[in-house]
C-alpha cells in the first residue's frame, strides 16, 4: 500500500532542510524521511540527475522528465510508512509540482515553502562557491539563462556581476516559483502549501502549528533537533564581496507574486 501522505518543500536550499528533515525523524519515527538521495546510485533514480534539471528548466514536463517521474514514485510507494517525506531544494527545480498528478488521488499531498532573509541565502550559498561555475548552477540551483525562468535575469548580472547576480536572481526565481506554484494549485483539494521560516524551525510552537496543519499528531513531548549541516563559520570570500549583496538589496524592488501572475498571465509555464 503507498504513502497515503506526501510531505516535500519548495525552497531554494540553504534554508534548514536538513534540520526540518532532522525534526520529522525524532517525531514521527516510523514515517519514511530523507533530506537529499545524493549517494553514487541515486542520481537519476531517486534524486534528478543534471540532464532532468537542464531539460526541465528548458523545454518542460517532456516525456523523460515523466518518465524519470514515474519510476521515483514506484520506489517512493514501496514504502511501508503510510508518511513520506522528502525535503530535497531539488526535486521542485525537475518537475515535482508538474508531476504530482502521477501520484494516488485518494492522497494527501503537502508542500513546505520554507523560506530565508535573501541576503542569508545568498551569503551561504556563496560560502560554498555554489554559482562560482555552470556545473554547480545546473546541479544545485539554476541556469540564468534558462529560458523558462520567470525572473529576467540580466539586470541582476548586468548590475552586480555575473558570481553575486546569479545568485541573488536565483532566489528571487525560486521564491517566484513558489508563487507560482500557489497560484496553480490554488483549486487543488490534495494538496496544499505551508509556509515556514528558518527562523520558525527551533520554535516549538511554530512546529507544532505545522504538524496540526500537516494533520500529524507528534508525541505529548516534541524534540528539536540539534542544528545541523551549517555553513562556514568563517568565509574566505573578502567582505567587499558581501557588501555588494547589501548595497543591492537595499534598493532591490521585487514582487514575486505580482512576477508570477504575470508569467501566468503572458503564457508561461513548466507544464
Amino acid at each position: 500500500m503507498p504513502p497515503q501522505t506526501y510531505i516535500f518543500t519548495l525552497t531554494t536550499g540553504r534554508t534548514g532542510t536538513r534540520f526540518l528533515t532532522d525534526t520529522f525523524r525524532a517525531n514521527f519515527p516510523s514515517a519514511t524521511t530523507y533530506h537529499e538521495m545524493l549517494g553514487f546510485n541515486n542520481f537519476g533514480v531517486d534524486t534528478p540527475d543534471i540532464s532532468h534539471l537542464t531539460i526541465f528548466n528548458s523545454q518542460g514536463n517532456t516525456p523523460y522528465i515523466q518518465k524519470f517521474w514515474r519510476h521515483k514514485l514506484n520506489r517512493i510507494n514501496q514504502s511501508p510508512s503510510t508518511i513520506y517525506v522528502e525535503t530535497s531544494h531539488i526535486l521542485m527545480k525537475a518537475g515535482l509540482i508538474e508531476n504530482l498528478s502521477l501520484f494516488p488521488s485518494n492522497s494527501s499531498i503537502h508542500l513546505i515553502a520554507l523560506t530565508r532573509p535573501i541576503l542569508q541565502i545568498a551569503t551561504s550559498f556563496s560560502n560554498r562557491f555554489t554559482f562560482f561555475n555552470y556545473g554547480s548552477r545546473w546541479l544545485w540551483g539554476l541556469d540564468p539563462n534558462y529560458p523558462k525562468n520567470i525572473v529576467a535575469s540580466q539586470p541582476f548580472l548586468d548590475k552586480i556581476g555575473e558570481i553575486q547576480g546569479a545568485t541573488i536572481w536565483y532566489v528571487c526565481e525560486i521564491l517566484s516559483r513558489i508563487e507560482y506554484y500557489r497560484l496553480k494549485l490554488a483549486s487543488s483539494p490534495h494538496i496544499t502549501i505551508h509556509s515556514l521560516k528558518t527562523s520558525h524551525l527551533n520554535q516549538a510552537t511554530k512546529i507544532n502549528r505545522l504538524f496540526h496543519h500537516l494533520h500529524l499528531k507528534p508525541p505529548p513531548q516534541l524534540h528539536l533537533p540539534l542544528p545541523s549541516n551549517q555553513g562556514p563559520k568563517t568565509s574566505s570570500l573578502p567582505p567587499s564581496f558581501f557588501r555588494i549583496y547589501k548595497s543591492f538589496l537595499k534598493h532591490l524592488v521585487f514582487d514575486p507574486q505580482q512576477l508570477a501572475q504575470t508569467y501566468i498571465n503572458n503564457g508561461g509555464s513548466f507544464d
